[in-house]
């Protein structure tokens, strides 16, 4: 595991996108492993900037995202199939037929079994990830026994709780989601975490200050990853004491 410090996270930002410009430029057909949230917004605004300025293409590239809220249509402002289109899909020359995120409002069980066979057919080239502030990636929350393989998960109400600011009232939160599982994460040839904030500090501790890898904070294992890269910032790396 390789751990970088970084000035600030538009910095963490700007090197994650040329990770994955390197990774497109290398590859004839790569697939990207997305992540949707704030952590990793910025990214894609970097990366539509290479696209502009430097020649970045996406015309071979396909996607696989992490996860998606069950019950809301692709074309509802809160579903990570419009976070994609509107941050990064719709303002680079991808074609969107290459593009897959589950779909919320059709049959559960049908389209997990296709977000399943979706992951076990695509050899991920890369997957960006961020973090909860209880270690939780993707849908996967701590629990004594975690999943490997994409399945529906009841969100925890801490993660309702962190949703809410982006839905009218917590009611409004879906309760159900669709998610890859942590074996499915861990497939991706590279993996690239990053952190920012002070609500990150418990799951980077874990991450970063020990050896123990528990399902009680999922991102732990990523330890056991041969090329995974965490990104974290000066003012994180402070607060929990992490001195490289």
């Amino acid at each position: 595991m390789k751990i970088i410090v970084t000035e600030n996270h538009l910095e963490s930002c700007e090197k994650t996108a040329k990770i994955m410009m390197d990774i497109i430029n290398k590859n004839e057909k790569p697939i990207l492993g997305l992540a949707t949230g704030g952590t990793a917004e910025q990214v894609y605004e970097e990366l539509v900037k290479l696209h502009k300025n430097s020649n970045l293409s996406f015309k071979n590239v396909s996607t696989v995202n992490l996860d998606e809220y069950i019950g809301l249509a692709p074309t509802h402002d809160q579903s990570y199939r419009y976070f994609m289109n509107h941050h990064l899909f719709s303002k680079v020359d991808i074609n969107i037929e290459n593009t897959y995120v589950p779909l919320g409002n059709t049959e559960a069980n049908a389209e997990l079994k296709k977000f399943q066979d979706k992951l076990n057919s695509t050899k991920r080239h890369f997957q960006i990830l961020g973090v909860g502030p209880n270690g939780h990636v993707a849908f996967n929350e701590p629990n004594a026994n975690l999943h490997a393989n994409a399945h529906i998960v009841d969100i925890a109400e801490s993660t309702i709780e962190a949703n809410s600011r982006y839905f009218n009232s917590k009611n409004d939160v879906p309760k159900k989601a669709f998610t890859q599982g942590m074996g499915d994460i861990l497939k991706a040839e590279q993996i690239v975490l990053l952190a920012t904030g002070a609500n990150k500090s418990d799951a980077m501790k874990s991450l970063l200050l020990g050896d123990e890898i528990s399902t009680e904070c999922p991102c732990t294992l990523l330890k056991t990853h041969p090329n995974t890269t965490i990104f974290i910032d000066k003012d994180l790396a402070t607060l929990i004491g992490y001195n490289g």
